[in-house]
């Protein structure tokens, strides 16, 4: 076989497989969550400017529905205004493209990158094992390959295919520095891709990056003939990239401190929250060593390899490794930030294929001698390629929608008993997603950590004081956070001294609020975290939720891991002497009373029992008899997210208007 029919094969074999991947449960996942495909979070941001597009919606300069009530600029990107032409002018249903774009388009990166590396080495034989290590491994990693899964609307999945584009074309801008003509041809390319890129992901940073590569590459290859005789093209292409350039260079140099503060040192500002928020956030989590490994070939004898032959591949191709040192440096960063990965494992995929290419071509220059011999080498260590470049985490990868089906349904379900154009006071995690399926404005959300505003939530749910709630949604609806915020988005005011504007102002909201409490706010450990700051509640262990589990019913015995019920002579027994009281919670009739309970005596291992003292155990009775365990901190009982969401109680001033346990319970402020 040919070299260029051998390479053909090997390209669909390698594109095959990711494929299989990306799609073996797309017929399994359309039967089951057809109504829902949205699996990442600001996947509802992007998918909310497409329709919008496609309805007309004149909010097309200010968002009236992201950061309420001081609003956001309006901003649709590349690929929501792709989805809204195919949309519009093909007929094609919008779910469908938010469901098979990020991974039907996610591995097209290596197409420039290939073409890179094949202009750059000029090695055909070489190129062959290169085309399985680099479009598996770097589209397969668990982290790119979850951040592209079905249904995944999100930037991810284009970003590297215009990374790589854009490179290849100053690669070919470089290499062919002496001809105008060339050079003209390559910059109205990189030009192109550049504004698109800018327009679909605009991040300052990669301007500099792009810049940097043009420079340092240049000299590198051309050295003192660059000055010489090369002068007037490299200065005219320098100034033509600072001109397209322009404003993004002016802000490449904070981006930079910007990336480095906040997702590698998690420095953000420190003057407001007690915590950062990056803790809370999964993907600015940093990667140790083995979750490298893990992420990328799981597998210890081909990582070995990976980093071998990439080594030896920069020393070998040192054109290459300057041009793209800048997107290695920021895959470097993934050990400060997980997000990062997806840069780093296309290198790591060429460290794969030439590591074993390095093997090849030493046993054929010292061994092989026969064509039988070379041949059946090659196919063999190709396929090693294959094995080392397809992770078996890919196997684990499941898509699913970002939140249950009980979550989705009832959000939308609430909507039935909400006003035209209210604000929703919600945590941020649902934030672009009430946007989205609601068309209602949000205080926060994923792409907006407005500290103050995350800050008052969170205390609104932990504080005691149903006063304290009422007056910092009303403070926040009317005033909004701008005036405590300075140009440079500084906080110039203390928890404490906010805390005291807040129980000093007397108006009530001039908008209809909701508030919405979702089961999960009660496994988040960073809402207490901070919404316990500026209260007397000082010192506190988290998790505060121990265990949240619905009980199991039979014979007329409720059963739940830390206790049973017997309905027939009323008697509860708990297995943990941790327990210092037991509150019955009965939400249809809205009451709730302390119980007697007896410890059960057991001689079976009591080791997995949660050993922190002064334990409260809430058995909750809902409106169609399920029962439900809550094992808090006896500091979680009576406030307020205990007393909506638990207790499901009465006050003064809110109202509550839909109830559906343990997903969402939605109350109205009076």
């Amino acid at each position: 076989m040919n070299k260029n029919k051998l390479m053909f094969l090997i390209i669909s074999i390698s594109f095959s497989i990711v494929y299989f991947f990306k799609f073996r449960f797309l017929i399994e996942f359309i039967e089951k969550y057809k109504d829902y495909v949205i699996t990442g979070a600001d996947a509802f941001y992007y998918a909310r400017k497409a329709k919008e597009l496609l309805e007309n919606s004149p909010n097309l300069t200010i968002d009236y529905l992201k950061n309420v009530p001081d609003f956001s600029i309006s901003f649709v990107n590349f690929h929501s205004y792709i989805a809204y032409i195919l949309a519009k002018y093909l007929h094609i249903d919008l779910n469908t493209i938010f469901l098979l774009f990020p991974p039907l388009f996610a591995p097209l990166f290596v197409i420039p990158l290939l073409s890179l590396l094949k202009d750059i080495t000029k090695d055909k034989e070489l190129f062959l094992f290169f085309i399985p290590s680099v479009t598996i491994l770097g589209s397969l990693n668990i982290i790119y390959a979850g951040r592209t899964q079905l249904g995944r609307f999100d930037t991810d999945f284009l970003i590297l295919f215009f990374l790589f584009g854009i490179y290849l074309f100053v690669y070919k801008l470089i290499k062919n520095l002496e001809n105008i003509k060339s050079v003209l041809i390559n910059l109205t390319i990189i030009f192109i891709l550049y504004k698109l890129f800018m327009w679909h992901y605009p991040k300052n940073v990669f301007s500099l990056m792009f810049l940097f590569s043009f420079v340092i590459t240049s000299f590198y290859i051309y050295k003192t003939k660059l000055i010489k005789n090369l002068k007037i093209n490299f200065l005219f292409s320098l100034l033509f990239f600072a001109l397209i350039m322009n404003n993004e260079l002016i802000g490449s140099v904070l981006s930079i401190y910007k990336y480095f503060t906040s997702y590698i040192f998690k420095i953000t500002q420190p003057s407001f929250l007690p915590a950062s928020v990056s803790i809370s956030i999964s993907e600015l989590q940093g990667l140790t060593l083995k979750q490298v490994i893990n992420i990328t070939t799981d597998n210890i004898l081909a990582f070995i390899i990976a980093i071998f032959g990439l080594i030896l591949f920069f020393y070998r191709y040192k054109t290459f490794f300057l041009l793209l040192f800048p997107v290695f440096a920021l895959g470097l960063t993934s050990f400060g930030s997980n997000r990062f990965m997806m840069y780093l494992a296309p290198f790591i995929g060429i460290g794969v294929g030439y590591g074993v290419y390095i093997f090849y071509s030493f046993l054929k220059d010292r061994f092989l001698n026969t064509d039988f011999l070379k041949n059946t080498t090659f196919t063999f260590l190709l396929f090693i390629t294959f094995l080392f470049s397809t992770p078996p985490n890919a196997f684990l990868l499941i898509p699913r929608p970002l939140f249950s089906e009980g979550i989705y349904k009832s959000t939308l379900e609430a909507n039935k008993y909400l006003k035209e154009d209210s604000y929703i006071w919600a945590w941020w995690d649902y934030g672009l997603a009430i946007q989205y399926l609601l068309n209602k404005g949000t205080f926060t959300d994923n792409g907006n950590f407005n500290q103050i505003k995350m800050y008052s939530f969170a205390n609104s749910m932990y504080t005691t004081n149903p006063k304290r709630t009422y007056k910092l949604i009303s403070y926040l609806t009317n005033k909004g956070t701008k005036n405590l915020i300075k140009k440079n988005n500084l906080i110039n005011i203390k928890i404490d001294e906010y805390l005291n504007l807040v129980d000093n102002y007397k108006e009530k909201p001039k908008k209809d609020v909701y508030i919405f409490i979702y089961g999960r706010d009660l496994h988040s450990d960073f809402i207490p975290m901070i919404g316990f700051a500026g209260t007397k509640i000082q010192k506190f262990q988290l998790p505060l939720v121990k265990s949240f589990y619905k009980c199991m019913e039979k014979d007329n015995l409720i059963k739940c891991p830390t206790f049973s019920y017997n309905l027939e002579n009323n008697t509860f027994l708990v297995k943990n002497q941790n327990i210092s009281q037991v509150i019955f919670v009965d939400r249809e009739k809205r009451i709730h009373k302390k119980v007697n309970f007896l410890y059960e005596l057991s001689n079976k291992n009591q080791t997995n029992l949660i050993n922190d003292k002064n334990l409260v155990l809430e058995i909750i009775k809902t409106k169609d008899n399920k029962y439900y365990e809550l094992l808090v901190s006896d500091i979680f009982i009576n406030t307020m997210i205990d007393k909506m969401f638990v207790k499901a109680n009465k006050f003064k001033n809110f109202q509550l208007v839909y109830d559906n346990f343990p997903n969402l319970v939605v109350y109205k402020i009076k």
